[in-house]
């Protein structure tokens, strides 16, 4: 009985492991710019890679009021829903760029608002 017991505690992980889906692994807005097989392996390999990129997901950009002077001119963007922004669907299809060290607003069509990138 013992034995069983130990059995059952050393591989309770493994069987838990293998229940998870592909959801449960990655983040599935990553979809739009990564292949599933990719997505999985680092989720295996490189956990730290991956949550990084999830991070970036919804920590690249803010939402903001457009400051209403004229001095500035931004490019626009069109976004359907403001509450589940996919940036990386947005650099994808809208060819939005980032700069590592500086800023880029957007004005949201539409809106009243910037996307600061």
């Amino acid at each position: 009985m013992k034995l069983f017991s130990y059995l059952f505690l050393f591989f309770l992980p493994y069987l838990a492991m293998s229940q998870q889906t592909k959801n449960d692994l990655f983040d599935e807005r990553l979809l739009v710019a990564y292949d599933t097989t990719y997505l999985i392996r680092l989720a295996q390999e490189q956990p730290i890679v991956l949550r990084r990129l999830e991070f970036y997901l919804d920590h690249a950009f803010y939402i903001t009021e457009d400051p209403k002077s004229n001095r500035f001119e931004y490019p626009t963007v069109r976004i359907n829903d403001l509450n589940a922004i996919n940036i990386l669907q947005l650099e994808r299809e809208q060819y939005l760029h980032r700069h590592p060290k500086q800023e880029k607003a957007y004005r949201i069509e539409g809106t009243a608002q910037v996307l600061v990138y």
